[in-house]
């Protein structure tokens, strides 16, 4: 009888001899597909036998194609474990799948191309949408709030921002909003009537395209030389533009997009880029633009 608690599978080193043996002398897949059910009252198909015996018999067509089929059908199963668990070891897979883990060595570089070597975040809903006067009007209520006068800081505008509701708060765009709509922050002040703070300079940071580029460049990289699944996400970039130069921070990144929608867009590129362009180093601080 099957024990309760984890879902029981088939010990298939130690039934692979018998099988082929049987199969050896004619008996069908079918027939040995109903023993083991019978045997461990788990459903087993003729497909799932025929894929771990064939490869041991003597070689034929029918041992080369299920040979295959297996491959196929353990390189997907790996990939899936991979994304959902990014960092499991072989003896680990080897263990929740039913796979030895010699085969999930050997079959781990192939399952990791399947997926790109690397797991995206989900896409997430559409965001509130802020008219230029909404961002205004909301601009102008935190330097009322925050008594800074006629004109407001990302700083003291972030600290106002945090210090409402979760209802409120919904109703205010962050000041990365500020930047993606107006261009850099001081637009954004002068823009809602306001007097911005005088600064010698304003570096705008570097084009979308310049951004999707680098999140290619880190993806690529990762495609290239990892030897797990990675998950995507910006506190594993940020690890990655830490140590290397020139790589645009988090922060910067999202100038122009949420951290989604740049990794997407830089994952299509990856995947369909054979060499991808020479990424745009960060500048030092440029004379301030003109809005």
């Amino acid at each position: 009888m099957p024990s309760r608690g984890r879902k029981p599978k088939i010990p298939w080193e130690r039934e692979l001899p018998r099988l082929v043996g049987e199969r050896k002398k004619g008996v069908p897949y079918s027939r040995l597909a109903a023993d083991l059910t019978s045997h461990y009252e788990i459903p087993v198909s003729a497909t799932v036998v025929r894929q771990h015996v064939a490869p041991l018999l003597p070689s034929t067509k029918e041992s080369l194609t299920a040979t295959k089929d297996l491959d196929d059908r353990d390189c997907r199963l790996i990939a899936q474990h991979l994304a959902r668990t990014s960092l499991a070891d072989r003896s680990t897979i080897g263990r929740e799948l039913g796979i030895p883990p010699s085969r999930v060595a050997e079959l781990i570089p192939r399952a990791k191309t399947l997926i790109g070597g690397y797991v995206l975040p989900p896409r997430q809903g559409p965001r509130p949408r802020f008219s230029d006067q909404d961002m205004s009007d909301v601009l102008r209520t935190a330097a009322k709030e925050s008594s800074t006068g006629s004109t407001i800081s990302i700083n003291q505008y972030d600290r106002w921002r945090k210090g409402l509701t979760d209802a409120k708060r919904k109703q205010a765009p962050t000041a990365v909003a500020f930047r993606r709509r107006f261009g850099t922050w001081t637009c954004a002040v002068r823009a809602s009537g306001m007097t911005p703070t005088p600064l010698p300079h304003d570096y705008p940071g570097l084009s979308e395209d310049d951004l999707i580029v680098w999140v290619a460049t880190w993806l690529r990289d990762i495609a290239i030389h990892s030897t797990h699944i990675v998950r995507a996400t910006a506190a594993t970039y940020a690890q990655w533009a830490y140590r290397t130069p020139g790589a645009p921070s988090v922060e910067l990144t999202r100038v122009h997009f949420s951290w989604t929608e740049l990794v997407h867009a830089a994952a299509t590129m990856e995947k369909s880029v054979r060499k991808l362009p020479k990424p745009t180093p960060v500048q030092k601080r440029r004379p301030k633009k003109k809005c």
